[in-house]
């Protein structure tokens, strides 16, 4: 067993929750241009699973990569990149296919996030117009001391607020 095996491990399951949730941001998509509110709510529970599942190995991996650095004597940092300068073949080959992929699955992941945001504001912005053009900006009472109704606002409303 190499020296970087159990770090290899590590950062394997890093990288299977991370395609784990790239996978739920896709479904996330999908499901924002559906419009599916069930799914979205769903989706973003199992999101939250995974992402506290990868704050855990997150952590693994950090307090491996200190064991690791301990152990070699080295001072400063050790980056993927250093450790795949220490190692020999079989391992650096595993340590730079795993780099490539998360940088991969990591760029996918904040392309899909940019995009679900922008579908979440363009609702938002849609439900906010659709809110003000239905309703009235101020609310006022049915009539006046005197008993007469007031002006009433010059835009239509669908909805009649009574008191």
């Amino acid at each position: 067993m190499g020296r970087f095996a159990q770090f290899i491990g590590i950062l394997t399951r890093e990288k299977e929750c991370c395609e784990a949730l790239l996978a739920q941001s896709h479904k996330k998509k999908e499901a924002l241009v559906q419009n599916d509110v069930a799914a979205i709510e769903a989706i973003t529970s199992v999101e939250l699973d995974l992402i506290q599942s990868m704050t855990d190995v997150e952590q693994e991996r950090l307090a491996q990569t200190r064991r690791i650095a301990e152990n070699l004597g080295i001072a400063e940092e050790l980056t993927i990149h250093k450790m795949i300068e220490l190692s020999d073949g079989a391992e650096a080959a595993q340590l730079k296919k795993l780099r490539d992929d998360l940088s991969s699955i990591l760029e996918e992941q904040l392309r899909l996030n940019e995009l679900n945001n922008s579908m979440i504001e363009a609702q938002l912005t849609y439900i906010d117009y659709m809110l003000n053009a239905t309703t009235p900006s101020t609310l006022t009472n049915s009539y006046t001391a005197s008993g007469d109704s007031p002006e009433s606002d010059s835009r239509m409303k669908f909805f009649d607020h009574q008191i």
